[in-house]
């Protein structure tokens, strides 16, 4: 659906990331965790194109809906000088979110960087099933920490790997994914984060058999799969590609050839 949305709150959380909160009733009613959003300034036609972006949480009661925005374009430039009360253009919730009926007890989230977005909303309705939830995130140094206190506040126990070692365990989150297989506990994960982080735990996790889910960041013009833009092949079909937009973002380990 097309939805017009007013700017409630922005706030920086770093210097290249920021978080808004967008009063969007019609969207926040209907979204499950792992859709996304496609947004457009209402200000200016360039870009001509809207970004997509991870819905982090909803507040369905106050029909919000929450996301992460990270500076690395024109086009996220312009959204980052906006300002509360603004209104800004929504298409959403598009794509397939996350199965959330697993067998396992306790879940393994995965993420890197923003990549924690959807994880969040993700976590928050396993929690309320009653699951046991270990969030694993990685991040370039503790400067670009991003949410962890409030997935400890949701009752997930917290795990961090920094790149440069400045906070929790030093090198990439895979390491920790290791570890935790390698010690019995990983029975299933989610994961979402850069390619290069998402190729490495599908392809441990389908070599090891653990199952589980991937949600794939991806650049995207229409959001809908009519262009074609995001495509990507499909393990052991002859050629065979799906779109990361209309088909995902959200695929099973092992069922995506994963880029980057």
């Amino acid at each position: 659906m097309l939805e017009t949305a007013s700017v409630v709150k922005v706030q920086q959380e770093n210097p290249m990331v920021l978080s808004l909160t967008l009063h969007a009733p019609e969207i926040a009613a209907a979204a499950r965790p792992g859709q996304f959003v496609m947004l457009k300034s209402l200000e200016t036609f360039d870009p001509l194109l809207r970004r997509p972006f991870s819905i982090m949480d909803v507040d369905k009661e106050n029909g919000d809906i929450f996301i992460l925005l990270k500076v690395v374009g024109l086009g996220t430039a312009l959204l980052n000088n906006l300002q509360e009360t603004d209104e800004i253009s929504l298409l959403g919730p598009l794509g397939n979110g996350f199965d959330l009926d697993v067998d396992a007890e306790t879940v393994h989230l995965v993420g890197g960087g923003t990549g924690i977005t959807p994880l969040y909303f993700l976590a928050k309705e396993l929690r309320a099933q009653g699951k046991k939830v270990v969030a694993m995130f990685g991040f370039e140094s503790v400067t670009a920490l991003l949410h962890a206190e409030e997935f400890s506040m949701l009752g997930c126990s917290v795990r961090i790997a920094t790149m440069d070692g400045s906070m929790g365990c030093p090198g990439s989150i895979y390491l920790l994914v290791k570890r935790e297989f390698e010690n019995g506990n990983l029975k299933y994960l989610y994961a979402c984060g850069p390619n290069s982080l998402l190729r490495e735990v599908d392809k441990y996790a389908a070599a090891h058999e653990i199952p589980g889910q991937v949600c794939l960041e991806s650049k995207m013009v229409c959001g809908i799969g009519a262009c074609k833009v995001c495509t990507c092949a499909l393990a052991g079909k002859d050629g065979k590609r799906a779109s990361v937009c209309k088909d995902g973002p959200v695929f099973a380990i092992g069922e995506v050839e994963i880029d980057g």
